[in-house]
């Protein structure tokens, strides 16, 4: 019985704390109410699309998490999905008021990373994270810090530091699959937004990454199309790769 009232106590806050789309059916909302009931998730509205706008602070943190258990769309509060083993950030936060926190997982990109964060992005100590995929120039804004320490591309970041422009940083196309960096697209994108050239010395800092040779560019241009098997052979497709563990060990494979 003492169960029964706590749980009739809780339902009753809960109805108040809601409102219900026609479209969804009965047993829909049901399993959307009894997901936010297992993640403490209050102040929510379920939209027709089957996704929640949330007046308050989530937090799914520690919460073995492979993926969101929700589709989350307006946070008002703050967003934090620490601490779990989220491959990606799909239906996670379109709009967040707040910050949003997903560090300590194991992303491989920010592919579902909200258009809007009004605090704080923090996606830091995810080993795997080692492209920024998934921020789009014009498309996402974070009004606070970025910081993405723990991952391979904190060591890019660290040489420009702007948000706004990490999107035109993926239109120079300077990350390729298998971690390979085009070392001289990074540095006339980095002319271009006005900051310093990375020396040969700093470049020792991209030892997560295959460093392509800039002398592969001299004579042959890098065809950069989509379609490999229509590269002229006055172009190359795969070029020269140089490993910088350490500027002493610096050699061509």
């Amino acid at each position: 019985m003492k169960h029964l009232e706590i749980y009739e106590s809780w339902f009753s806050k809960f109805k108040r704390n809601r409102k219900l789309k026609k479209s969804l059916s009965s047993e829909q909302i049901a399993a959307i109410d009894a997901i936010c009931k297992v993640y403490s998730i209050i102040n929510y509205t379920i939209n027709e699309d089957g996704s929640i706008d949330v007046n308050s602070v989530v937090s799914l943190d520690y919460c073995e998490l492979n993926r969101m258990p929700l589709k989350f769309n307006n946070i008002n509060g703050g967003f934090s999905c620490t601490h779990n083993r989220l491959t990606s950030l799909e239906n996670g936060p379109v709009n967040v008021q707040g910050s949003y926190n997903c560090s300590s997982n194991s992303l491989t990109s920010l592919e579902g990373m909200p258009k809007y964060v009004s605090s704080d992005f923090i996606c830091s100590f995810n080993p795997l994270l080692d492209n920024f995929n998934g921020i789009q120039e014009g498309e996402n804004r974070v009004e606070g810090e970025f910081t993405c320490h723990g991952t391979p591309i904190n060591n890019i970041y660290r040489y420009f530091r702007k948000f706004d422009k990490i999107g035109l940083f993926n239109e120079y196309d300077i990350l390729r699959p298998n971690r390979e960096l085009v070392l001289e697209r990074f540095q006339q994108f980095l002319r271009d937004i006005g900051e310093d050239e990375v020396s040969m010395t700093r470049a020792k800092t991209f030892n997560e990454y295959w460093i392509i040779d800039p002398e592969q560019f001299e004579n042959m241009p890098m065809w950069t199309g989509k379609d490999i098997s229509s590269a002229p052979a006055t172009h190359s497709i795969i070029p020269r790769k140089v490993r910088l563990p350490n500027i002493e060990g610096y050699k061509s494979i």
